[in-house]
């Protein structure tokens, strides 16, 4: 029996330059271990760290909790960074959608990106602030206001 190896490089589908074509397809700098397929998930070390304990049981238990899937990848085990802040956020984002229903996203995604001014825009609105008057209401508190005015006036 005999078998036949294609060639690659005769390949018409086959780019010659790519790095499959030289044996470079795992000697990618990409996936060396700063790499970027990982900078979107956080061990659970370092959500115990951040929960400030010691024990993975007890960060276990809090994604189980808060319903936080925990992948794995390799040996370690990791959660998506992306969904880790959604639970963090969520208390926050509740806050906002009650507090502003129909600006609430504009509001997160401002104090993501620490964006003060549009903060500011809807904490304090664009009307005039009320500020308090004061309105005597007995007879003697308008004789002590009166007093007072015609002795800063001498």
């Amino acid at each position: 029996m005999k078998f036949e190896l294609k060639n690659r490089k005769k390949d018409k589908n086959f780019e010659p330059n790519s790095p499959i074509a030289h044996g470079e397809v795992f000697n990618d700098n990409s996936l060396t271990k700063e790499n970027r397929l990982l900078n979107d998930k956080l061990t659970l070390n370092e959500i115990a760290e951040f929960l400030k304990v010691k024990s993975i049981r007890t960060v276990i238990n809090w994604c189980k909790i808060k319903k936080l899937e925990i992948l794995k990848f390799g040996k370690e085990k990791y959660v998506n960074l992306m969904d880790f802040h959604f639970v963090i956020d969520h208390s926050f984002i509740e806050s906002l959608k009650t507090k502003y229903p129909n600006d609430w996203i504009l509001i997160y995604s401002a104090y993501k990106k620490m964006d003060f001014e549009t903060i500011a825009k809807f904490l304090t609105p664009n009307s005039a602030l009320n500020i308090p008057t004061f309105k005597v209401k007995s007879k003697a508190a308008s004789n002590f206001l009166n007093k007072l005015k015609l002795d800063s006036n001498e």
